[in-house]
């Protein structure tokens, strides 16, 4: 009977890689590119990260999903080998330099408050390459 209890419980525990996976996640979003840790107003044109009518009714959103509609055919056939890896790396920072070269910032509001944060490069990389895969 400890036999069982013993691997139910190993069974129920996630995987060391899964582990990392989820840290990383959330350390990306946790970094902050503000130098002087303030708060930052949101502008129409900013690309707003997470859930909710702010983000999905946002302009800049709205430009994000349509340049990621374009891509994203292009994106989901290319394959898993070392070459489509590179060219599907090309296409996220493309979409990434799109949102740049307008002056929009990709931001998220922390979970304390009502304040915005400018993302890390990592956790808008992840962001835009999850919304292709889509």
């Amino acid at each position: 009977q400890q036999q069982q209890q013993q691997q139910q419980q190993e069974c129920s525990k996630p995987s060391p890689n899964t582990v990392r996976r989820i840290r990383a996640k959330k350390r990306a979003f946790c970094k902050i590119k503000d130098p002087n840790g303030d708060a930052l107003e949101y502008r129409k044109n900013d690309v707003l990260l997470g859930r909710g009518g702010h983000a999905s009714n946002n302009p800049g959103n709205l430009y994000l999903l349509r340049a990621v509609r374009m891509s994203s055919v292009e994106y989901k056939s290319l394959g898993k080998n070392e070459q489509d890896k590179v060219q599907k790396r090309a296409i996220v920072q493309h979409i990434i330099s799109l949102i740049e070269d307008r002056g929009s910032r990709f931001l998220y509001r922390e979970k304390k408050g009502d304040q915005w944060r400018e993302a890390s490069s990592r956790a808008v990389y992840e962001k835009i390459s999850h919304m292709l895969r889509d």
